[in-house]
């Protein structure tokens, strides 16, 4: 199932839907911003939502399924009830007693009813595309799910061909996990960039330095910007989107520290407290400073230094997507726009809020004001 999600939504089939539904998407985001009236605050966490639903919706699905309304609730009020669901309850902590008090409560009747929006919206994309058909339909223009129903109906002789339900499975994975987590990642970049104006000089003067003046920055632009990338390393370290990953389940019996972990236990990895460690990253642990990873750290391999996406074969297999969509999206932010906080706000408020996914507080409100080289 990994495998076909990575070759089928992450690898070179789409790889060009991706990058034109992204130049696409920044574009939009970027004339939107420089429409808004001079000194005015924009919401940068409903813009960022907007272009991230757009292009993992627009690559996976085809088209933004984000405000077409499904049984009396849009698909941004289904995934948030979704992510609260996945917080757990007490059944799933004591589960001889907790399930009674679960029925008690109403958490039961509700998890059932979040689970019955979520598919019933499922099977409604998977409908439009049965219906519509991919025979008209260009390679190119190929989304994630026109692929999924291709392989499921052809006959394959090293393992069984996709049901439905393995269909609707992965199509659940895009949505909850695809969309949150890189827009939590985008808001607490720009929030650490603008409360830290040495870091946002810095960034711009290597952002315009590397473009000159070009119409936007492309996806090969990035790879010439280091010190975005740091800060976008930095932004992962000290807020990883999901503080404590995904649970995972022991499946051998091992020791930890002189601890005994048999099979079957939970195990939840602290990805937020590892970012944060005094051994590894020294006594300015809480300080935003990019420059700490001059000297190249991995945070998707061998050493866990840092893990905001976890590490193994149970790592999120879409990190590199998620991390172009973030350092694209930052440089050109940055590169159009110098950013305020609005007048009589003071000091950003850095509350955090959230369980499996943790984000602001607050939203986060800037004011953008052409680069004047615009004007």
């Amino acid at each position: 199932m990994r495998k076909v999600f990575v070759s089928e939504l992450l690898g070179p089939k789409r790889e060009g839907l991706f990058n034109d539904v992204m130049d696409m998407e920044i574009e939009n985001i970027i004339r939107s911003l420089s429409s808004t009236p001079s000194s005015s605050a924009v919401n940068l966490d409903d813009k960022l939502l907007a272009l991230v639903f757009a292009v993992v919706c627009k690559v996976g699905f085809g088209k933004s399924y984000r405000e077409e309304p499904f049984r009396g609730a849009t698909l941004k009020e289904m995934l948030d009830e979704a992510k609260s669901m996945l917080g757990g309850s007490i059944g799933d902590h004591f589960p001889i007693f907790g399930r009674c008090l679960d029925k008690l409560t109403g958490w039961s009747d509700r998890l059932e009813k979040c689970f019955s929006n979520l598919d019933g919206y499922v099977q409604m994309v998977l409908d439009e595309h049965l219906d519509r058909g991919g025979s008209e339909i260009s390679d190119h223009e190929k989304d994630f799910v026109h692929g999924l129903i291709e392989l499921s109906s052809k006959k394959n002789t090293s393992s069984s061909c996709l049901t439905k339900d393995d269909i609707k499975a992965l199509i659940m994975d895009v949505l909850t996990g695809g969309t949150d987590t890189i827009v939590v990642t985008m808001v607490w970049a720009m929030s650490e960039i603008v409360r830290n104006p040495r870091v946002m000089q810095k960034l711009q003067k290597e952002i315009r330095s590397c473009i000159e003046r070009k119409p936007k920055i492309h996806k090969s632009d990035i790879m010439h910007m280091k010190y975005l990338k740091m800060v976008v390393k930095e932004t992962l370290r000290l807020h990883p989107p999901a503080p404590l990953l995904i649970p995972r389940e022991c499946i051998n019996h091992c020791q930890i520290g002189g601890y005994d972990v048999f099979p079957g236990t939970r195990v939840l990895i602290n990805a937020w407290g590892i970012g944060r460690d005094l051994i590894i990253w020294g006594d300015n642990t809480t300080e935003f400073y990019p420059e700490r990873f001059e000297n190249e750290v991995d945070f998707i391999g061998e050493k866990f230094d840092m893990v905001p996406f976890g590490g193994g074969r149970r790592s999120c297999p879409a990190f590199n997507q998620a991390t172009t969509i973030i350092e694209l999206t930052i440089g050109n932010l940055l590169y159009f726009f110098d950013w305020e906080v609005p007048v009589g706000y003071g000091e950003l408020n850095m509350e955090e809020k959230g369980s499996l996914v943790v984000h602001r507080k607050s939203s986060l409100l800037l004011v953008p004001r052409k680069h004047n080289w615009q004007e």
